[in-house]
């Protein structure tokens, strides 16, 4: 999912949050967490790409000639973790972050589907895999 997907969603429904909740700071995190999230591309970028000083391929989401992707952020795994914290502590600020993560999960799920492996977005699959592309990639996007 190319970055400014990305911004025009988390804005979007970080106003939708902040008009259903009333909370400023929720419809805030939304869009923060859904935005800044892809923050994790660039550790692998910098370390793995087969070219990290092409940084306006990073930003066109074009990182895919990293020899391992780890992306730590982006695994259900912890959106389990954030619903499991929202039932246990809810509030409308700990649903905007959850609503935000989610979101640019499942876009990112369905926006890449082509490509990736189904699991791809469980980071005990990519550890298990160890963080190598070739084996977390129907095939390469850049292949298209």
């Amino acid at each position: 999912m190319k970055p400014r997907a990305h911004v025009v969603c988390g804005a979007i429904g970080g106003s939708a949050v902040y008009l259903a909740s009333g909370s400023a700071t929720a419809g805030v995190l939304f869009a923060s967490v859904h935005i800044l999230m892809d923050l994790d591309h660039i550790p692998d970028y910098l370390i793995w790409s087969t070219n990290p000083r092409r940084i306006k391929s990073l930003l066109n989401g074009d990182d895919w000639g990293n020899s391992r992707i780890v992306l730590l952020l982006h695994a259900f795994e912890w959106l389990g973790i954030m619903v499991a914290l929202l039932a246990k502590f809810p509030s409308w600020e700990l649903a905007g972050a959850t609503l935000g993560y989610g979101v640019h999960l499942i876009m990112d799920y369905l926006g890449n589907r082509a490509f990736n492996n189904p699991f791809f977005y469980f980071i005990i699959f990519r550890i298990k895999n160890g963080f190598r592309s070739s084996l977390l990639f129907i095939y390469s996007p850049s292949d298209r």
